[in-house]
């Protein structure tokens, strides 16, 4: 009887262990394939980047203008920023592309590069093509020179470049979370506090709205963003409130409410809504109003930085 329980016994590991190893080799089997597919579609970019270089060499030198439109307005600069082609940009730079022309939607090459996160991109508009950043300030190197020695050093700043719904490249990066390009406009001189003209948004809102906590938390702790409200008195707190996102308690709202001074949880905007209103018209937000309840008011002070989140 005891034989032929540890037979048994010894039958069942053995089976456990070939299902183990099955699976194992099945699993690296699939990695295998996901790689392969990887640097095919990898392939398959490339080699598409570098068709598209060649095909605007070829049209250049065929007395096509170089700035010229689809019918969404995108010139092979907008196209180039938009798809990550580098490569492309240097030519379009290179051959005296106009860096701040607008698609039919009002968005330049910098911002399109600012929302998806291309920083090599942003960084080579910017520096080598001069491109607007933000309203009104451009990018300038003057030098200086005497008998003995030259000097070269950087000043001015950045534009303002808004697209047709008066956004900044700032405002994209802030939106989709671009901490690193946020990061590189703001050294290049971006406006952290520029607002929009319509609704009066600017990018801690953008930030707060989207639960882009990185972004919000380098805005204020850092580049000395304000919570100023938009238009609509919309706060920071009450932006961050009125959309659901599975951690956005712990998030930026939790961020605004623990890390910054000066919020306020029984702010209104100008309809007299408070972030606990907002909140309650949301689905699935009970963790988020429990939230907002339990925080308590405090005095309008200022606004200073108290701590990283952790």
């Amino acid at each position: 009887m005891g034989c032929s329980m540890g037979s048994a016994f010894e039958e069942d590991r053995i089976v456990r262990r070939e299902e183990f190893r099955i699976q194992e080799r099945e699993e690296s089997t699939r990695a295998r394939r996901r790689a392969k597919a990887e640097r095919e579609r990898e392939r398959r970019i490339a080699a598409k980047k570098k068709l598209m270089v060649n095909r605007a060499s070829m049209l250049i030198s065929a007395g096509f203008h170089v700035d010229a439109r689809d019918e969404y307005g995108h010139t092979m600069l907008i196209m180039a920023a938009r798809f990550d082609n580098i490569a492309l940009v240097e030519l379009m730079v290179s051959k005296k592309a106009t860096v701040d022309l607008r698609d039919t939607k009002g968005i330049t090459a910098l911002m399109w590069a600012a929302r998806w996160g291309y920083l090599p991109i942003v960084r080579f508009l910017v520096e080598k093509g001069k491109a607007m950043v933000g309203p009104g300030v451009r990018k300038t190197t003057t030098t200086t020179s005497s008998s003995s020695s030259s000097s070269t050093s950087s000043t001015g700043g950045i534009s303002s470049s808004r697209d047709s719904h008066g956004l900044t490249p700032l405002m994209f990066a802030a939106r989709e979370g671009q901490v690193d390009v946020v990061r590189y406009l703001v050294s290049a001189q971006a406006s952290v506090n520029t607002s929009t003209i319509a609704s009066g948004t600017t990018a801690v809102l953008m930030a707060a709205r989207s639960n882009r906590l990185r972004v919000l938390d380098y805005l204020l702790r850092e580049a000395g963003a304000s919570l100023s409200a938009d238009h609509e008195g919309v706060t920071p707190l009450i932006a961050a409130s009125k959309r659901h996102f599975s951690n956005n308690s712990d998030g930026t709202v939790g961020y605004l409410l623990d890390r910054v001074e000066g919020v306020d949880v029984n702010e209104t905007d100008n309809n007299r809504r408070t972030a606990l209103m907002h909140a309650s018209v949301l689905k699935h937000s009970h963790k988020l109003m429990q939230r907002l309840l339990e925080a308590k008011s405090i005095d309008t002070v200022g606004v200073h930085w108290t701590g990283a989140p952790s």
